[in-house]
């Protein structure tokens, strides 16, 4: 996942398809075990001192770095907003896509490419329809 998201990011496309392509191949990687293994993963004090753990911490940095990254560079061109902060906007991505292990059930009537699409419309243009709140 973090060679192909190193690969978009430095890819030739807008930073809305940068966008659209990160979260797809966030969520094309999605897997329903996911959840038992992030369990067990913050169950940190039965596993401090292994070596594997340390990789993957050290993977998760390096991947959570490059999607504040994809977010700072598309500020800097002035697709994204500025005034957010990249590292928590990447984080929020991250965070409703990784959510999908807890209600995910690939048996009901959703695909994951709806899911795709879903996340990234709302985190490209929000979820208000325009019209301006009733009062």
């Amino acid at each position: 996942m973090t060679m192909a998201l190193q690969g978009i990011i430095n890819s030739n496309v807008s930073d809305a398809d940068k966008l659209r392509a990160a979260i797809r191949n966030h969520l094309d990687s999605f897997n329903p075990n996911y959840l038992e293994m992030t369990v067990a993963l913050r169950e940190e004090h039965f596993l401090d001192d292994d070596p594997k753990l340390k990789e993957l911490r050290r993977s998760w940095s390096e991947y959570s770095d490059l999607w504040t990254r994809l977010v700072a560079e598309g500020q800097e061109r002035g697709a994204f907003k500025s005034a957010l902060n990249p590292k928590m906007v990447a984080f929020g991505i991250l965070g409703m896509c990784n959510w999908l292990s807890r209600w995910y059930d690939p048996s009901k009537d959703v695909t994951v490419e709806q899911i795709i699409e879903t996340f990234y419309t709302m985190t490209a243009h929000g979820i208000l329809d325009g019209q301006p709140p009733a009062a």
